[in-house]
């Protein structure tokens, strides 16, 4: 629940002696925090509270300041009818923030090119992983039926992306089709941070080498995302139906070589995302729409540009 700035006062009583319930150790590590912090004024819980509802600092990242769990955090501002913001609450309002944007996507570059934090990612990612894509006739089977699916007449439609390029200012981003515009507002809106067209090198093993000219290519993921714990995930936009073999090699040698979680935007994953998230999209003013055939930035330019 966010609370508005002019309401805040409404919560707060610096006159009364509140906080008897709270364990010696935790009140302890509060009052450290907020002497670290060179507060005055107001219990270390309000503010705490203020921090989180005027700052938008998610309880996760206060409970990592102040050193106790973000449940035991969540449970003491209920406890005392201060309202908290999700997860998703907290990124969506710092997201209106250019620089923070800026800032959170460099942070996960640079997390990235640690080499000790991709280990560490890809081992946690691991166990994710479906067991079923290790098996390389089932990797076959689903090669081939998407192959006869995107060589079918009949399905160019459903296979069809609007490849209209260019830069949408709701989201601040130059994106090289509709659908991608799209997938960018819905990772925006369930507040997670992300990176745009990340390179990835591959090495290209001996059976896929007679669809290549050498032995490493290159990847540009659509997406790559974080959770709130820091775990990747990749998106790639795989629904047109010029996509060629190549392509679906280097999508399956990545997720292969980086062991991340990896989630091919195929037509029908897309229709699903619009049907959750179009309306949501719409009625949300961050954003200037869900962009289609008709309504897009090539038809309507000062909607979206």
């Amino acid at each position: 629940m966010i609370i508005e700035a002019e309401n805040i006062v409404n919560y707060l009583n610096p006159f009364s002696d509140k906080y008897n319930n709270i364990s010696r150790r935790t009140k302890d590590k509060l009052l450290k925090w907020k002497e670290k912090r060179g507060m005055h004024g107001l219990p270390s819980l309000e503010h705490i509270f203020i921090e989180h509802q005027i700052g938008k600092i998610s309880l996760r990242s206060l409970s990592l300041e102040i050193c106790i769990s973000d449940k035991t955090l969540s449970n003491l501002l209920k406890n005392y009818s201060l309202p908290t913001l999700t997860h998703a609450e907290a990124v969506r309002e710092n997201w209106k923030d250019e620089d923070f944007r800026k800032r959170q996507a460099e942070a996960v570059r640079e997390n990235w090119k640690d080499e000790d934090f991709r280990k560490r990612q890809a081992e946690a990612v691991r166990g994710m992983l479906d067991s079923r894509w290790k098996d390389e006739d089932f990797r076959k089977r689903q090669a081939e039926a998407v192959r006869e699916a995107r060589n079918n007449p009949k399905n160019h439609g459903k296979y069809f992306v609007p490849t209209l390029q260019g830069y949408r200012r709701d989201i601040n981003l130059n994106t090289y089709s509709a659908w991608e515009a799209n997938l960018a507002r819905v990772i925006h809106y369930v507040g997670r941070d992300m990176i745009h067209q990340e390179p990835f090198k591959l090495k290209i093993p001996e059976i896929y080498k007679e669809h290549f000219n050498s032995d490493i290519a290159e990847i540009h993921l659509d997406f790559i995302t974080t959770d709130n714990r820091n775990n990747f995930t990749a998106y790639e936009i795989m629904a047109h139906y010029l996509k060629s073999e190549k392509d679906w090699i280097k999508l399956e040698l990545f997720t292969e070589q980086y062991n991340m979680r990896t989630i091919p935007i195929t037509s029908k994953f897309y229709r699903r995302l619009e049907g959750i998230f179009k309306d949501k999209i719409n009625s949300d003013s961050r954003f200037a729409g869900w962009e289609n055939l008709e309504d897009n930035i090539i038809s309507n330019p000062e909607k979206y540009k």
